[in-house]
């Protein structure tokens, strides 16, 4: 199955268990820029890896895809090998792996950001308020990114912003919120668990909340772009 992307005549060839690209990644797709030529990139948390793949065929000369799940590793070079971008991107198991600082000229990050307590595999599992991977991609960023480096991240309102911008204050940095967002329907399956989770939790962050559309339960998924400069200021910046 090819899905194309006709704004700016790419075709990613969509394979059934091997690539599935979800309505996020088309989001994050439609805002990446349009040619990363020569660039160094990295998809944190790349799971098959659609935005590396599409981050190959809009020109990087180098991606780095990181991903902790062995099969979905598996399930990447497949896609990677389906799309023909296999010589330009390569897999790490850890953030730990990358010994370049100041390295990337982009990181995209669709993080797994479901609560622990409702997610229904490892997979989704971010931790006891959903921002554990969140807050490990800022961190990295913070350390890999070049001067005037960009890291592109989704956060949904199902996770407690504040403890994002916590994060990121104490690095001596600082972010606005809402430079872009998408409203994407509850997975079908954890759809209860979700909304009684934020239910329960939101007298606690009550930044969290989930939305009612045409009958269906929907989460607001927001789009960062953070950079990052030599004086440790963080500037949010549409795309």
């Amino acid at each position: 199955m090819l899905i194309l992307d006709r704004e700016n005549s790419i075709e990613i060839k969509e394979k059934e268990k091997v690539c599935y690209v979800s309505s996020w990644s088309k989001f994050m797709i439609s805002k990446m820029p349009l040619r990363l030529d020569d660039m160094v990139v990295c998809d944190f948390g790349a799971g098959t890896g659609v935005l590396s793949t599409i981050a190959a065929l809009r020109g990087a000369k180098n991606v780095t895809a990181i991903e902790k799940d062995s099969s979905f590793r598996d399930l990447m070079k497949q896609n990677f090998k389906h799309n023909l971008v296999s010589c330009k991107v390569h897999s790490v198991a850890s953030s730990c792996e990358i010994l370049n600082l100041e390295y990337f000229d982009y990181i995209f990050c669709n993080p797994s950001c479901y609560p622990s307590a409702v997610g229904t595999s490892n997979f989704y599992h971010a931790g006891e308020t959903g921002m554990d991977m969140i807050n490990e991609v800022i961190l990295f960023a913070s350390k890999t990114l070049k001067i005037n480096g960009c890291l592109m991240i989704l956060v949904p309102s199902l996770s407690p912003v504040s403890l994002m911008l916590e994060s990121l204050k104490g690095l001596g940095l600082y972010a606005s919120r809402d430079v872009d967002s998408i409203f994407v329907p509850f997975r079908t399956n954890i759809s209860h668990r979700l909304k009684q989770w934020v239910d329960n939790n939101s007298k606690k962050y009550n930044e969290m909340c989930y939305f009612e559309r045409n009958g269906e339960l929907c989460e607001r998924v927001d789009l960062y772009s953070i950079r990052f400069t030599k004086d440790n200021k963080t500037k949010c910046i549409t795309i």
